[in-house]
């Protein structure tokens, strides 16, 4: 009988690995590599949301002063948001709905951080000024991107039937 070859030793290793790996084995592989994707996309979002906060304050405000020109700040980052979890939520490979809020837990941990202790230590805000985005009942909208950030990837995880 012929001798059957695949090409490389890499299939075969795949192969093994797919299939006489444990599921937890699997696991551990897949949130190994999930994280950093995370962490790299969440570097992402923050680059976009300080593109987001020069044009707040820079065209928004002025023009539609500041209560609406924060609105309509808060919902264009929370669409830019739901527009990157879109697009990298494959890439990220989150294997279960959990792991994805998983990627959204984390994502929000390192915006509060960054929002608290950046703002506060490195920019000297006062921590009053830090929590006025949260006031809803005066047009503050900012949980809002929150949400986003929190449940993303687990919206468009099931959005793109990755479970």
């Amino acid at each position: 009988m012929p001798r059957m070859t695949f090409g490389s030793a890499g299939f075969l290793l795949r192969l093994t690995r797919t299939c006489c790996s444990s599921s937890a084995d699997q696991e551990a592989e897949s949130d190994a590599a999930m994280i950093p994707r995370a962490l790299l996309i969440w570097f992402g979002i923050l680059i976009l949301a300080n593109i987001n906060g020069a044009v707040r304050e820079v065209w928004l405000i002025p023009a539609l002063g500041s209560t609406p020109g924060r609105a309509l700040s808060t919902i264009l980052l929370s669409g830019l948001v739901f527009l990157v979890s879109w697009l990298s939520i494959t890439w990220i490979a989150p294997l279960t709905p959990r792991d994805a809020l998983l990627v959204g837990a984390l994502w929000l941990v390192l915006t509060l951080a960054f929002e608290f202790l950046v703002g506060h230590y490195v920019f000297h805000k006062p921590w009053a000024e830090l929590t006025e985005d949260y006031h809803v009942l005066r047009g503050r909208i900012w949980p809002l991107v929150l949400l986003l950030v929190l449940f993303g990837p687990l919206w468009t995880g099931r959005l793109r039937r990755l479970w």
